[in-house]
């Protein structure tokens, strides 16, 4: 099981640690600051590493052209960086919300893969593009991204933490509709309220129970301390035994 462990960058010096230790890659969460200065990652160059790029107000599909050019260009740069290090998958979110674009689900593809068209000219090195389910009630609006997109690099992050607050359908449902191109697991825990990013213990999903339906090339835990992290390495691998 390759697993990684989220980190933001001013974090690493407790995190790479915890990622030697238990002989992990490293889930980089990308600030916006961090898009600037390609320097400063020379650092983490010989990690196994993945790629969160920044998402706050990121939106390609944005009906305001000038948040939807701001949005390109931080894409760009997310896969400019992807290019210089040695990244095997790179998340992105599509920041889809069914009640902010009245469920125009076919709009906002369509608006969105034009869009990303761009951003994917840039990639020069063999990394795969994932995108990570937030908002969305149902599988359907990644589905019809990554079918217009229509690459092989191309697919799904799953995170369990975000389909646990907000899906109307079951997880089979879910992962049957993205069976064969989820690259990646995104995996923390709630109670179904909040998107706590608690341990993977801490919450009521039953880890095991998504496990047990696909495998992925990528494990990354999502958790908001050291603590907390460690705590999920040992969980995960007690029931992955």
């Amino acid at each position: 099981m390759n697993i990684h462990i989220r980190s933001k960058f001013d974090q690493l010096d407790k995190f790479i640690p915890l990622s030697e230790k238990y002989n992990t890659g490293i889930e980089l969460a990308m600030s916006f600051d961090d898009i600037i200065d390609v320097n400063k990652f020379n650092c983490i160059n010989g990690l196994p590493l993945s790629i969160h790029a920044p998402f706050f107000d990121v939106n390609i599909a944005s009906y305001n052209r000038y948040v939807m050019e701001v949005s390109v260009d931080i894409m760009i740069k997310t896969i400019e960086i992807c290019n210089l290090l040695n990244v095997k998958n790179v998340v992105f979110h599509h920041n889809y919300s069914p009640f902010v674009y009245n469920f125009d689900e076919d709009g906002y593809t369509e608006r969105f893969c034009e869009n990303f068209e761009k951003v994917i000219r840039y990639r020069k090195k063999d990394f795969t593009i994932s995108f990570e389910n937030v908002f969305e009630t149902n599988s359907s609006i990644g589905d019809k991204i990554i079918k217009m997109l229509n690459r092989d690099f191309i697919g799904y992050c799953f995170d369990i933490g975000h389909f646990n607050l907000f899906t109307e359908i079951t997880l089979q449902e879910w992962l049957n509709g993205w069976k064969g191109k989820i690259f990646e697991y995104h995996l923390h825990n709630n109670y179904g309220y909040r998107d706590d990013h608690n341990r993977l213990d801490y919450g009521n999903i039953n880890i095991k129970d998504l496990l047990m339906i696909q495998k992925v090339s990528i494990y990354t835990i999502e958790n908001r301390n050291v603590e907390d992290t460690e705590a999920s390495i040992n969980y995960l691998k007690s029931i992955c035994l």
